[in-house]
């Protein structure tokens, strides 16, 4: 393994304009390598690194993770305990609305827990096993 050159857990900005998989970088673009495919490992993302053809911008940086975080993620962390027992009120109707029998509701309710950490998991499981049913 080679040292590293960069700072994989920072955004990559395009310093100078390049063409690469087809695409034509333009300055102060974000470069998605790992989208790309690219390894942090590789010597391909080294050598637009050390050729400064991308740098890390902590101008650029900062406001590109505030739109990243707005955009990923659920924010369920930002709930109140009540406010996610309502959450979890509002799937288990739904839910109960949809089930055909007592049996399937006690299978596919949203379980409740009075610690928000737990909360957040047990709704998060219940979403990713039966979240078609969530309206």
């Amino acid at each position: 393994m080679s040292r590293l050159r960069f700072d994989p857990r920072r955004p990559l900005f395009v310093s100078q304009q390049f063409q690469a998989n087809n695409k034509v970088w333009t300055v102060d673009s974000h470069f998605p390598w790992e989208e790309e495919g690219l390894n942090y490992q590789e010597n391909t993302i080294h050598f637009y690194y050390d050729n400064h053809y991308l740098n890390h911008r902590p101008d650029l940086e900062s406001s590109f993770l505030d739109i990243v975080e707005r955009t990923i993620g659920d924010g369920l962390e930002s709930y109140t305990l009540d406010a996610l027992h309502t959450l979890r009120n509002t799937i288990n109707k739904q839910v109960k609305a949809k089930a055909a029998n007592p049996r399937e509701y006690q299978k596919k309710h949203c379980a409740f827990s009075k610690i928000k950490d737990k909360q957040i998991g047990k709704i998060r499981s219940w979403r990713a096993a039966y979240g078609h049913m969530e309206n």
